[in-house]
């Protein structure tokens, strides 16, 4: 099929490749969060999305004309990161240029190049995180970041970097792959990013700050990052007391209702199940008990058979993260999660952090599959990323391939 045909016949077939992929391209970001993918979910969506990349690759320069219009009137910049990965893999270097002018959020960016293969980004990388365009440079950390690789020598000039997204990027890349040498300059920097990496470094001090009910963040994603992170890092009185503090104030509740999953105690588990009555902490109460149970209130038999009308909930306030986390959880029946409870609680371990009703100094390596979603790989991943600072965090957000006829993915 040659480029003359494609450009007189194909040109719809390739405009719907191109939205397909930017749409795919979102909802992989989205779906490695939520509590009901697994592994063959992710590997779906991934095997769809590369489909539609190499359909706009292999129609030679057409595809970065169908894709390059798209960029330009897409305010969500999942179209330009399309082109981005076209052009790339294309070596179009003008079509690059046409994708970053077009870039009005850098994320996608990231996530688009990072797709390419390792040997085109090895050709790329050397220039663009010495670049003088902070895209460049903040793709660049990004990349590194997504597949857990330690840029070593520039990551230092990253974190002191005048533009303030590329620095708070090099901060976040800093606890991602266990810079711990970095650790003292990272603590010097303020804000979230610098809480949360400092704290995935090993600085128990920063943890306590983090958790501080009155400068806790207000954005949903960052938020959600804290209240999984401190309980993990704090002494469990310290953690048990800035969670009262989170759950007193409406504005954090839901978080330090997080917080309670992530803190892991059997003794929260009656309280967790008077939270169920409330609609507005019914779903985020349902995640923090199957945290620390294990158990899948859908798949056990605990969901209720009607669902209420879904309630204006100010804390989510439209993130398309964490509305896809709500919705993707589980109505509970309380009645039913409480006769669970009644029969299983003295079957939980005492005395233990729980995570899915195990002991969580348990959890060593990749997640074993009976662990089939992605919010538990992530529980998974941030629990052994706290007993080992000078390491790489788990990546829990890594390409999911087949071998031997299961899936798996580098952790």
């Amino acid at each position: 099929m040659g480029a003359d045909w494609i450009r007189r016949h194909g040109t719809d077939i390739l405009r719907i490749h191109a939205e397909d992929a930017a749409f795919l391209l979102t909802q992989r970001d989205l779906a490695l969060e939520t509590p009901n993918h697994r592994l063959i979910d992710i590997y779906d969506l991934e095997q769809r999305l590369q489909g539609h990349l190499d359909a706009l690759v292999l129609a030679h320069e057409a595809g970065c004309e169908t894709a390059g219009p798209l960029a330009q009137d897409d305010p969500s910049g999942a179209a330009a990161a399309v082109l981005l990965h076209v052009a790339l893999r294309q070596q179009r270097p003008a079509g690059v240029e046409v994708a970053l002018a077009a870039a009005t959020d850098w994320r996608p960016m990231g996530h688009a190049a990072a797709w390419c293969g390792a040997d085109l980004l090895g050709t790329v990388m050397p220039r663009w995180i010495a670049s003088r365009e902070p895209v460049l440079r903040w793709i660049a950390f990004d990349i590194c970041g997504r597949n857990r690789v330690d840029p070593r020598g520039h990551l230092q000039p990253g974190l002191e970097d005048r533009d303030p997204q590329v620095r708070a990027r090099a901060i976040r890349l800093a606890g991602e792959v266990g810079r711990v040498d970095c650790r003292d300059f990272v603590a010097a920097e303020a804000g979230t990013e610098a809480d949360i990496a400092a704290v995935l470094l090993g600085d128990g001090a920063r943890a306590a700050r983090l958790a501080e009910a009155a400068t806790f963040p207000t954005a949903p994603g960052p938020a959600r990052r804290a209240a999984e992170l401190f309980p993990l890092a704090l002494r469990p009185p310290a953690a048990q007391e800035a969670i009262r503090a989170l759950l007193g104030r409406p504005a954090t509740r839901r978080w330090g209702i997080v917080a309670l999953g992530a803190l892991g105690s059997a003794q929260v588990l009656p309280w967790l199940a008077d939270a169920m009555e409330d609609p507005l902490d019914a779903r985020v109460a349902v995640s923090a008990f199957e945290t620390i149970t294990g158990v899948h209130v859908a798949h056990d038999g605990l969901e209720r058979a009607i669902f209420p009308d879904e309630p204006e909930n100010p804390a989510i306030d439209g993130d398309p993260g964490e509305t896809l986390i709500e919705a993707a959880t589980p109505w509970p029946d309380v009645e039913r999660v409480r006769d669970w409870l009644s029969t299983h609680a003295a079957r939980l371990p005492t005395g233990e952090r729980l995570l899915f009703g195990l002991a969580a100094w348990t959890f060593t390596g990749p997640p074993e599959p009976w662990l089939r979603f992605q919010s538990r790989h992530r529980a998974v991943a941030l629990t052994q990323a706290m007993r080992r600072p000078e390491a790489p965090l788990p990546n829990w957000r890594s390409p999911v391939r087949l071998s031997g006829g299961s899936f798996t993915r580098t952790w």
